[in-house]
Parts: structure tokens; C-alpha cells; sequence
């Protein structure tokens, strides 16, 4: 589990730097302008569409795949092929759906668009539409693919997606305008797609046939209910936070975009990566009933996430100018948009620990089908969210949406947390305050050496970047050491600090080990 994670985390690492890099580059040619509202807007529907299939679909769906493959190979090459066939015919008929009423689409989650920002979304959304078969076959084939822990074509799926979106933006820009934004990421949704299925049809795992029946359909099915519903009460958070944003000014809600991808960047690589990883072992403990299994899984991973959360919250607070320089502020991109896009990407920093610490939550529940315990967290979430959005974007604008999704979140992980403790039997309180206890000496360090550094060599906007880049890198690798030495001197049980120590104890015998072996060969 250990050499996955690490092997997930560092493919998700490299995907985020390849979309960073897509991003910067389209703030570089398009700036914060009334046409990239309308791509944000806009392209928010065919993730909505393909995301709530596939979202729901695989969490239903690989409980029951896992205990198929552990009795009949024969049988889960069935299963896999049903649920293929239904959610490329649904998503096919989504994407005409779409195709045809992408202006009232359109008009409905941004009611307050102009007339040009309304066509430009219309005619990007009715490009995009295409991307909802591609995007929903991508999910289900990434569950299929981590369901039998073949982990590394699923991590590849942001690589290629940013990498040829990145490369049809350099080809098409000049041709097609602010279109190619929406060519560029159904190209990139496409690739993602391809590079799920080979190796499910190298190993024939995944065959094509008119497969429309299985014996365990019904129970995905009965399974998927409620996580449909949570899904949805969700995608109803999105939608209201389009229709609040597409009253603000131009351009906020392009830094809105960029602040955001920023500041939940964690969410994918520590959260999401941990998640992952989990996910199947979760699904393991719950199906051999091993409850104490499950919640040493789940607190284990709650205590590394908060522990990278203190590094990620402290780091997006104080040097979030920093970031929003090195990857956005050049071009067409204006100083008042990297101010904004800073203020708003240290509201994230806030909020980031509840962020990072969803996704393992939701999986803890999908691996024994308790989506009804999702839903209801879900609805809390969305309660919180419309009400305090409609009363903090009336007095704070773009700030007051930032605020109400992150409290909605943090309420949602509240709700889950709660319910996963009643599960396995243990006192909520007693559990977060052992987890907390464990990152606490770690995080002081690291609190103290970043805040030190950040004062010790204050910088703005107007600094070279490679110096930002510099003063980043240092940054960490003082935190790095402090880390090590508190480790090394401080004697003490903590789990954290003895798995530090324990790390650089194994690279000093790796490093050993290939001494000695030289020297037998020698």
C-alpha cells in the first residue's frame, strides 16, 4: 500500500505540475476577460454529466466487482462488460441531450451572463458536449483498472489529459481563437480515455459484447441509489456557486478558477492519492466485517493528512503571492488579478484540511455501500453552502463563495467523521484528539520554520520568479531538516516522528547495501 501511494502520489504530483503549466499558459494568452468566464462556466457541465455516472457507478460498483473477481473470473469479465455497455449508451444519450439545449444549459447556471459571454458558452458547451462519453467511459475504466490494483494507468489519466490539452492549445490557438480552449479539453478527455482501456483489453480484462445482464446488476444498483442522490445534492453546490458567480464582475471568476485550482491542488495529490489507495483495502476490511481493521485504515490516514495539511494550509497562507506569481502573473494577466487570486487562494489555506480529508471519508463508506450515510452528509453540506452563499456573496462578493463552500465542506467532513466513528464503535473525540496529538510536535515545526523564513525574506509581486522559485524550495528544505533532527533527537513514541526517523534509517542501509554489493563485484 505503501509503494502504491508513493507511486500514485508521485504521478499525481507530476499531472498537477503538467495542469499548472496548462493553466499558466492560458492566463498567459486569454488574462481574466468575460470570454474565459464563460470556458469556466461552461465547461463545468460535461464534468457535472460524466462525473455524476461515473462517480456513482464505480463507487457502487467495485465492492461487488471485488468479491466477483475472488469467485468467478468469468463472472466479473461479465459484469464489467454490462456496466460498460449502460454507461457508454447513458452517456451518449447525456452528451445529445446536451448538445441541444446547451443555451438553456447555459442560461440556467449563468443568468447573469451578457449576450457574448452567453454565445461564447453555448458554442464552447456545444463542443464540449462530446467529452461527457469520454469523461463518464474514463471514470468507470480508472475504477475498473484500481479495483484490480493495476494503480499506475489510472494515475496517468492528468498526465495525458493536461499534457495533450497543453499541446492542442499550442496548435490551435492561433487558428481557432478562444474555441480552442474547448477542442483542447476534449482532445485531453479523449486521451484520458485511451489510456484506460489498453490495458484493460491487454489483459482481457475488459472485452466488447452485448452484455446487458448480470446476476449482481441489482445490487449495484440498489447500491448506486443513494450515492446517485449524494452526488446530485453536490452538483446542486456547483450550480448554485455558477449562478452566484456569474453576477460578480469580469474576470473574478477566472481568478476564482485559478485560486481554486491552486489551493485545492492537496485535495487530489495527499487526499485524493491517499483515498486511492486505501479504497481497496477498506473494501477488504469490510468485507471480512474486521471493524478495528477499518478504523486503524481510516485514523492512520486522517493523521498523514492533516500532518501534510499543516505544511499545505501554513504554505498557501504565507507564500500564496508567491505561488500565484511563479504560475499565473505574466501575459495578459494583471497585477489586480494576482492580488485577488492571492486573497482567495489563502481563504483555501483555511479550509484545506477539510478538503484533503473528504475523499478518504467518502470511500470509508462507499467500501460497505453506506452511501445513505453520504447522502445525508451531503445534504448538510448543501444546506450550508446555499444559505451562507446567498447571504456572504451579497456583502463579500467572490470572498463570501470561497467562504461558504469551504465552511460546506468542513461541515460535510464533520458529518462523516462522526458517522464513520459510530460505525467502528469509538468515541469521535477520543479519536481526533489521538490523531492530534500525533502531528502535533511535527506541526509546530513546521508552523514556526515557515512563518520564520517568510518574514526573514519578505517578497511581492514584482520579484524575479526564479527567486520566488528559490525561496520556495529553501523553504522546504529547512522544514525538511528540522523535521529530521526533531526525529533523530527528540525521544519520543510518536508515530510520525518514528516513521521519519525510520525513513532515513532504511535510505542509510539501501545506501549501505549498494556499497557492499560493489564491492563484492569489484
Amino acid at each position: 500500500m505503501k509503494k502504491n501511494t508513493i507511486m500514485v502520489g508521485t504521478l499525481t504530483l507530476i499531472s498537477l505540475i503538467l495542469g499548472f503549466g496548462r493553466e499558466s499558459y492560458i492566463a498567459y494568452l486569454f488574462g481574466s476577460t468575460q470570454f474565459t468566464d464563460a470556458f469556466y462556466v461552461s465547461m463545468i457541465i460535461p464534468d457535472i454529466v460524466a462525473g455524476w455516472i461515473g462517480y456513482t457507478l464505480i463507487n457502487a460498483l467495485i465492492p461487488v466487482l471485488k468479491q466477483e473477481t475472488e469467485t468467478s473470473k468469468l463472472s466479473s469479465e461479465k459484469l464489467i462488460s454490462t456496466a460498460f455497455n449502460y454507461v457508454l449508451l447513458i452517456s451518449a444519450l447525456l452528451a445529445v441531450a446536451v448538445f441541444m439545449f446547451s443555451e438553456q444549459i447555459v442560461g440556467s447556471i449563468a443568468p447573469n451572463f451578457n449576450d457574448i459571454q452567453m454565445s461564447t458558452g453555448t458554442e464552447m458547451l456545444k463542443i464540449m458536449s462530446v467529452a461527457i462519453i469520454f469523461s463518464a467511459l474514463s471514470g468507470l475504466l480508472s475504477g475498473i483498472n484500481n479495483t484490480f490494483e493495476q494503480y499506475f494507468f489510472s494515475s496517468l489519466v492528468g498526465i495525458f489529459y493536461n499534457g495533450f490539452f497543453f499541446v492542442s492549445l499550442l496548435m490551435l490557438n492561433n487558428w481557432l481563437g478562444i474555441d480552442s480552449l474547448a477542442y483542447g479539453l476534449l482532445v485531453g478527455v479523449l486521451s484520458r480515455c485511451i489510456i484506460q482501456i489498453i490495458p484493460l483489453l491487454r489483459t482481457r480484462i475488459l472485452k466488447f459484447k452485448l452484455q446487458l445482464w448480470h446476476p449482481s446488476l441489482p445490487t449495484v444498483g440498489k447500491a448506486m441509489m443513494p450515492i446517485f442522490l449524494s452526488q446530485a445534492f453536490s452538483q446542486i453546490n456547483q450550480i448554485v456557486d455558477r449562478i452566484l458567480a456569474s453576477g460578480l464582475s469580469s474576470g473574478q471568476i477566472t481568478n476564482l478558477n485559478y485560486a481554486s485550482k491552486l489551493g485545492q491542488l492537496p485535495t487530489g495529490l495527499i487526499g485524493g492519492t491517499i483515498a486511492t489507495t486505501m479504497y481497496i483495502q477498506f473494501v477488504k476490511s469490510a468485507n471480512n466485517n474486521n471493524l478495528n481493521e477499518m478504523n486503524r485504515l481510516y485514523s492512520k490516514g486522517l493523521m498523514w493528512i492533516i500532518f501534510l495539511g499543516v505544511l499545505v494550509s501554513t504554505g498557501l497562507i504565507l507564500y500564496g503571492d508567491s505561488l500565484v506569481s511563479i504560475f499565473y502573473y505574466h501575459g495578459k494577466f494583471t497585477l489586480n488579478d494576482a492580488i485577488q487570486t492571492t486573497g482567495l487562494l489563502q481563504l483555501y489555506g483555511i479550509f484545506s484540511f477539510f478538503y484533503m480529508m473528504l475523499p478518504i471519508s467518502l470511500q470509508f463508506f462507499f467500501s460497505f455501500h453506506g452511501g445513505k450515510r453520504v447522502m445525508i452528509s451531503s445534504i448538510t453540506g448543501v444546506i450550508v453552502n446555499v444559505t451562507l452563499g446567498f447571504i456572504l456573496v451579497h456583502h463579500y462578493g467572490v470572498v463570501g463563495l470561497v467562504i461558504a463552500n469551504g465552511t460546506a465542506v468542513a461541515s460535510n467532513f464533520s458529518v462523516l467523521f462522526i458517522m464513520a466513528m459510530r460505525k467502528v464503535r469509538i468515541n469521535p473525540i477520543k479519536n481526533i484528539y489521538a490523531v492530534i496529538m500525533r502531528i502535533l510536535p511535527g506541526g509546530i515545526v513546521i508552523v514556526i520554520m515557515l512563518s520564520t523564513w517568510k518574514f526573514a525574506f519578505p517578497i511581492d509581486f514584482s520579484t524575479n520568479n526564479l527567486v520566488l522559485l528559490v525561496r520556495g524550495g529553501m523553504a522546504l528544505f529547512i522544514v525538511g531538516l528540522a523535521l529530521i533532527l526533531l526525529s533523530k533527537y527528540w525521544k519520543s513514541e510518536n508515530e510520525i516522528l518514528r516513521t521519519i526517523a525510520n525513513m532515513m534509517n532504511n535510505k542509510k542501509i539501501i545506501t549501505l547495501t549498494k556499497k557492499n554489493k560493489k564491492k563484492v563485484e569489484i
